[in-house]
């Protein structure tokens, strides 16, 4: 989140921080009108880090946190999803997560953004379905 909310910090400079999540939610979410109340109802009811000090904490609690390398060691077959329109975790980086990642499979979700699972439901449960009763490899 820290590195979407820096990529845009002059178009927020003078926002208070639950603005900021909300001009956020405009680079995560494919349909904003649909997901927007619904995120930022759970943000403010479950995530604690809503002030700027605690968000940069767990911020530099995640500073050098890159399990890239181990991937390669994943023995159960993953199912990696991605919201086309999500400017937190984009596609590209799904599909470098998937491509490092054996047995992988990748799905871009085409109307989404973050949450797939809100934004397409329907076609979420279809995807997860479909992986888990599908046959390996």
């Amino acid at each position: 989140m820290q590195e979407l909310l820096e990529r845009h910090a002059e178009e927020m400079k003078d926002l208070t921080a639950e603005e900021k999540w909300g001009y956020a939610f405009t680079y995560m979410f494919y349909n904003q009108a649909a997901v927007g109340k619904v995120m930022h109802d759970w943000h403010i009811e479950h995530v604690t880090l809503s002030e700027p000090k605690e968000q940069m904490a767990a911020n530099k609690a995640l500073e050098g946190f890159d399990f890239r390398n181990d991937l390669k060691n994943v023995a159960a077959r993953t199912l990696v999803i991605s919201g086309k329109y999500d400017g937190l975790n984009p596609p590209e980086r799904g599909k470098e997560i998937a491509a490092l990642i054996p047995d992988s499979t990748f799905v871009e979700f085409e109307y989404s953004g973050h949450a797939p699972s809100i934004e397409e439901p329907e076609r979420f449960i279809k995807e997860i379905t479909s992986f888990f009763l599908s046959e390996p490899g």
